[in-house]
């Protein structure tokens, strides 16, 4: 007899769990900083994952106001602050990308950098989840070992998100 099994990974409870905590980060961490775009980059722990062309792509951001951060880099603490009052969080693929999840407001957005060779939805069913706009900027194939990120989409990209959000 064929059976299917059901298997809802972010269920109504869990949920309830990541909004207790988000409540009690808010209560404890300021959100006066005004960092309204962030860069989370992606360096030193697990598989690497970062675009050949990071430096010139953080030069833009950098150009364009965003803030840049490595989590890995800094206190927690810090990196929450820095997220709170963020409108669009970037980052390649990664779980960089989870602090979002206990930092950013309903209506913020996600922007995930795919490396073409490794594309998926991982974190947009917890962004659908928690109130948080999810979009993706597929990079290029750079060469056999790796990827860039198109600037000049990514920037149309935002401008999308910026529109919509106005």
């Amino acid at each position: 007899k064929p059976w299917v099994f059901v298997d809802a990974s972010l269920t109504d409870s869990k949920i309830r769990r990541i909004r207790d905590m988000q409540s009690r980060i808010a209560s404890q961490v300021p959100t006066d900083r005004g960092d309204k775009r962030v860069y989370l980059r992606r360096r030193g722990f697990g598989t690497d994952r970062s675009p050949h062309n990071e430096p010139q792509f953080e030069e833009f951001l950098l150009h364009h106001g965003w803030t840049v951060i490595g989590p890995e880099e800094l206190p927690l603490a810090d990196v929450i602050a820095t997220l709170r009052g963020a409108s669009i969080v970037a980052g390649v693929e990664g779980s960089q990308m989870d602090h979002c999840f206990f930092a950013l407001e309903p209506g913020s957005t996600v922007i995930q950098l795919q490396p073409p060779h490794l594309f998926n939805l991982v974190r947009k069913e917890m962004c659908d989840r928690l109130g948080i706009s999810y979009a993706f900027h597929t990079g290029r194939t750079a060469d056999s070992t790796g990827w860039v990120v198109e600037i000049d989409r990514f920037q149309r990209l935002v401008e999308l998100v910026e529109k919509r959000e106005g």
